[in-house]
């Protein structure tokens, strides 16, 4: 008797619990429920997902840190209508800045000697 289609939610709990990739079982998923047209090959499957991840993450992560950077005033945005927005140092904030860095990296230091 065949199987009915499950629903995406069954596939992510059947990944979670069989420790079969989840994360990676949800965005191969995702992407095949967004494009259904497409078919490809276990290698190509990896080479979009791996671009097409890495590009997400890194442009949702930028937006996301130049938003903080900016409410903070760490960052000015200039809106352009050629260009849309350019982000610029914000010279004035420059002892702040070399704070929170500092600050930064001594936290990133700490978190590292945790971790090993």
């Amino acid at each position: 008797m065949p199987h009915a289609p499950k629903k995406l939610h069954e596939v992510v709990l059947a990944a979670e619990q069989t420790r079969a990739g989840p994360r990676a079982a949800v965005q191969i998923l995702t992407y095949l429920e967004r494009n259904p047209e497409v078919a490809d090959s276990i290698e190509g499957i990896v080479r979009w997902r791996l671009i097409q991840d890495q590009i997400q993450r890194t442009v949702q992560e930028t937006q996301l840190a130049l938003e903080w950077l900016v409410e903070r005033e760490f960052v000015s945005e200039e809106k352009r209508v050629s260009s849309g927005v350019l982000y610029r140092l914000n010279h004035n904030k420059k002892e702040e800045i070399e704070e929170f860095l500092e600050r930064a990296k001594r936290e990133a230091t700490v978190q590292d000697e945790e971790n090993r």
